[in-house]
């Protein structure tokens, strides 16, 4: 998260555990996270309640 925060990352593609991670961590606190425009994922299904969470933990963001 330091790297997205440093580098002001705008679109993030991520894994199924990573996306999981995301919805249970929520907002990492410590980090400006606000530049993210987009978080993908892909290879094996989510469900819906992961992605809802993780779209309620970056609302500045697309998630798909």
């Amino acid at each position: 998260m330091a790297a997205v925060e440093r580098d002001r990352v705008t679109h993030l593609f991520c894994v199924p555990p990573v996306m999981i991670a995301l919805a249970k961590l929520g907002r990492v606190g410590k980090h400006d996270l606000s530049s993210l425009r987009f978080i993908g994922t892909a290879v094996a299904p989510l469900g819906k309640d992961v992605m809802e969470a993780v779209a309620r933990n970056f609302p500045e963001a697309v998630v798909a």
